[in-house]
């Protein structure tokens, strides 16, 4: 007996043979819901509706013959149990429809032979589909595993040059606007220097987009309003997209919140709205959508550009894949935005079509919780020379970037003191309580930056830290208050905003 209907697709041209084979179903308990045809036209609408779990088809039909029925189907389906059920079929007529790819034949003066073949037939072509499908949830889980190796091969790459890459790039880049800052405004000297900090800069985007494909930056996650970060980067976009690209704002009202990193998700907008604008060299429209889905905050970017072929789109977040021309794209803008993305633990899809246009669907977790503000208020507006008597403990142990901070502290007016590692650090702060704030790096020879703070705090737990690092996965990094994340800042990083953020450290409430 048969646990489910099966639906048979009968092709025979006489009555008494179809009420034949209807009793010789019934008997054998198969539960059989029959659709019959005569001609192959009927033969193909049949299939095209609705997928049959086997075909049973006279030899010889006044329209249509059985090499002709099986031709249909296997076009249809390669796997499709077909059986020949006649009563005129010679044995080499049998044997050549067995090779074209016929499961069975049956004799109808022999009709106790038609269910246990039909239901082997069924089962066997049941086991092959899922074996098949086994074998594809494999392959893809093999590609998976491939690609997060390599993701992680990157990713390890990309942290192992980022510490000494990003110290380095910090004190050229520190020196460059020192010595801009030093010499006559206007002359080609400064210009010189100038050019330095401007190439320093570049690099530290390179990194930065390496980083962000192997998720390993260091994110300052807030509850942020989604709609906020849009509206707050539309202006920007206006100027960077050109003129002959419409921007159209689609918000919805009421979203939940998201927790992410505000200057990444910035980041993100501003990827795929310069990739927009590059599908769409003669302008067009670009279109910005939030929505809640499931619980989900989705921000959808849309162009009506040249869209991409599917095997484009299917490599769309691959590192180092590029469309573009040679020197005008590394194929990292796409792979970066889907490290940002994965590591605020969001998704993204592309859905594309030469001559249509592309959407990128980037889906990140809502929350309920109130948006959360910038700790450091009013005291922003602080400007980074404005200098003060502060005591400030550096500890940094490559020794170009600690003198380069300790000069730009001390030139606005910081009392500095240095250390190369934690037991320096240990060891100079004991004898100094007038200490304000210790801005610590990440990774130290010895004991790291977080055990380090975690150690001068309980001495003094009012003492201030802001960190320093180039990437993520270094250290263990404390945990952020809820509406206070740590104080951190990237490298590298300008001597504005190392001044700046010190500002905001110590303007912080306790």
């Amino acid at each position: 007996m048969t646990a489910s209907p099966v639906r048979i697709l009968l092709v025979e041209d006489s009555d008494d043979d179809a009420e034949l084979v209807a009793r010789a179903l019934t008997a054998g308990g198969v539960d059989a819901r029959l659709a019959r045809v005569q001609t192959l036209e009927e033969l193909e609408r049949e299939l095209s509706r609705e997928r049959p779990d086997a075909v049973l088809c006279d030899y010889r039909l006044p329209r249509l013959d059985a090499p002709g029925a099986l031709a249909a189907v296997r076009a249809f389906d390669p796997d499709l149990p077909f059986l020949c059920v006649s009563g005129s079929i010679g044995e080499e007529q049998a044997v050549e429809l067995l090779k074209s790819g016929a499961t069975d034949y049956v004799l109808k003066d022999r009709p106790a032979r038609l269910v246990p073949s039909l239901l082997r037939a069924i089962s066997e072509a049941r086991e092959r589909a899922e074996r098949r499908r086994v074998e594809e949830e494999l392959r893809l889980s093999r590609e998976q595993f491939l690609q997060a190796q390599k993701m992680e091969a990157i990713g390890r790459l990309a942290g192992g040059v980022a510490h000494d890459f990003n110290n380095i790039l910090t004190t050229i880049s520190g020196y460059g606007e020192m010595l801009s800052q030093s010499l006559p405004p206007g002359s080609g000297q400064a210009a010189d220097a100038q050019e330095i900090v401007a190439a320093s800069v570049r690099a530290s985007r390179l990194t930065r987009q390496l980083l962000a494909l192997g998720r390993r930056q260091v994110l300052e996650v807030r509850v942020l309003d989604l709609n906020e970060i849009v509206r707050g980067v539309e202006r920007l976009l206006r100027r960077v997209i050109g003129e002959d690209v419409r921007v159209v704002l689609d918000l919805a009202e009421g979203l939940p919140r998201v927790r992410a990193d505000a200057g990444q998700i910035e980041q993100v907008l501003m990827n795929l709205a310069v990739n927009a604008r590059d599908a769409m060299p003669g302008g067009g429209v670009l279109t910005l959508v939030t929505r809640e889905e499931g619980g989900r905050v989705l921000l959808s970017v849309s162009d009506n550009g040249t869209g991409m072929p599917p095997e484009v789109a299917a490599r769309a977040f691959e590192p180092f894949f590029t469309t573009k021309d040679k020197g005008k794209g590394t194929g990292l803008g796409l792979a970066s935005v889907h490290g940002i993305v994965s590591q605020s633990g969001g998704e993204i899809e592309v859905r594309s079509a030469p001559g249509v246009g592309t959407t990128f669907r980037v889906l990140l977790p809502g929350t309920r919780e109130a948006p959360e503000r910038s700790p450091l208020g009013e005291s922003c507006a602080l400007p980074p020379s404005g200098g003060t008597d502060a005591t400030v403990l550096v500890v940094e142990d490559e020794p170009p970037l600690r003198t380069l901070m300790i000069r730009v502290l001390a030139a606005r007016g910081y009392r500095v003191l240095e250390a190369a590692d934690a037991g320096g650090a240990q060891a100079l702060f004991d004898g100094e309580p007038a200490i304000a704030l210790a801005v610590v790096d990440v990774v130290l020879p010895g004991l790291n930056g977080p055990a380090l703070a975690e150690r001068l705090r309980a001495r003094r737990p009012g003492l201030k830290v802001l960190y320093i690092s180039g990437f993520a996965d270094q250290a263990p990094l404390p945990q952020p208050t809820p509406g206070r994340p740590y104080p951190f800042l990237a490298k590298p990083f300008t001597a504005d905003a190392l001044l700046s953020k010190i500002l905001e450290t110590l303007a912080a409430a306790p």
